[in-house]
């Protein structure tokens, strides 16, 4: 295990911990579940990028405070590949799942909130051809910043991250691995609104991995993107 992974791992346990243990009795959580039907483009060697599959993913996110200036947060998305085309034609099924792991230092203001957070995440997208499974992954530790604004009974929220030493593979049963450098960012933004104690959630959403070349693999730019939907409840 590289030094880096050993890093992300004690990372992720420490923020998990975080959330786990250090709840104030006045905090604030916040869970959203979301659908996402997206679609996945990729970019083969530096080459034009394609539609290769349509990614309908499932996302779940929570968040809460663990102390008067800080949070932590989870989000998970996971969903099947359909519709396969280009590059990915011959492919008979396939998944994506995205997660990470996030410890935020908020800043708050009048009908505003902002933060700037520390994580760790990880995105893999994996597709069977002729009934074997190429997997491709990038991980590593990422940072970024969001925002949060009220205007009236509308919510606003935008948020991007970069991933900062990603580490990117590549395998196939028969074939050599790549491994290597890679890359991982994303960005996004919702518009809520509230309802019967619930908002209702409303944006876009953009994922980008790359993994490198090696072996009998080419070097691999996934971009994952779409509209986003669904409901967010705040408390206490």
């Amino acid at each position: 295990m590289t030094r880096l992974r050993v890093v992300g791992l004690c990372l992720v346990m420490s923020l998990v911990a975080v959330l786990a243990l250090s709840t104030p009795a006045s905090a604030m959580k916040y869970v959203a579940i979301r659908y996402w039907p997206s679609s996945t483009n990729v970019s083969l060697s530096g080459g034009t990028a394609f539609r290769a599959f349509d990614t309908p993913m499932f996302s779940i996110s929570y968040r809460q405070d663990v102390g008067p200036n800080w949070a932590g947060s989870v989000n998970f998305d996971t969903g099947g590949e359909s519709n396969f085309a280009g590059t990915w034609a011959a492919a008979t099924a396939g998944s994506n799942t995205f997660w990470n792991v996030n410890l935020h230092r908020t800043f708050q203001a009048n009908n505003a909130m902002a933060s700037v957070f520390v994580g760790y995440g990880r995105a893999s997208g994996r597709s069977t051809f002729a009934g074997l499974d190429q997997v491709q992954t990038a991980s590593g530790p990422r940072i970024g910043a969001d925002i949060a604004l009220m205007t009236g009974n509308f919510g606003i929220m935008a948020w991007a991250a970069v991933g900062v030493g990603v580490w990117g593979s590549s395998t196939q049963t028969g074939l050599a691995s790549a491994t290597g450098g890679g890359s991982m960012n994303e960005f996004g933004a919702l518009l809520s609104y509230p309802v019967g104690g619930w908002n209702l959630e409303g944006g876009y959403r953009v994922v980008h991995w790359n993994v490198p070349a090696g072996g009998a693999f080419s070097a691999a730019n996934f971009t994952t993107s779409g509209a986003t939907f669904g409901v967010s409840k705040i408390w206490p």
